[in-house]
């Protein structure tokens, strides 16, 4: 979960777009030192839902993702990315006041 909401994240900020190949999952694994098959589920988890486009021998790229999302998958996306947010803030320093 925490890599599939490192990704998304990624999308939101603009670092990763739509057409783009990202980093094999070898690549992302050892960037933020993870499992190899970890990433491989994520990458497959995000293809699913229509965030990442996988194409056999050329990598994975981002999707085109359609706008039609159904307001409990658009508020569990929301939900994910705040509480990465959030955790980043935590790792940054920043505290609750």
């Amino acid at each position: 979960m925490e890599i599939e909401r490192a990704i998304l994240l990624r999308i939101a900020r603009g670092e990763y777009v739509p057409g783009q190949k990202i980093p094999t999952c070898e690549a992302l694994a050892v960037e933020l030192g993870a499992n190899k098959n970890t990433v491989s589920k994520a990458y497959r988890s995000l293809a699913q839902r229509g965030y990442l486009l996988t194409r056999a021998g050329f990598g994975t790229f981002i999707g085109k993702r359609s706008l039609r999302a159904s307001p409990d998958q658009a508020l569990d996306g929301i939900t994910g990315l705040l509480a990465l947010a959030a955790q980043e803030a935590k790792l940054s320093g920043l505290r609750e006041t």
